[in-house]
């Protein structure tokens, strides 16, 4: 179940990548790093 998370993010990533505007991307991956630090509290 641990890897299944990251590969469902890393393909939110490759569709962030493709944001041209900065603050559209950083409005993006603002819920990605509150996710990440989540999900990393929890496991460890």
């Amino acid at each position: 179940m641990g890897n299944l998370y990251p590969s469902i993010q890393l393909k939110k990533i490759k569709k962030l990548l493709n944001f041209k505007d900065f603050s559209s991307f950083n409005l993006a991956i603002t819920p990605f790093v509150e996710d990440l630090t989540f999900y990393h509290g929890r496991v460890s």
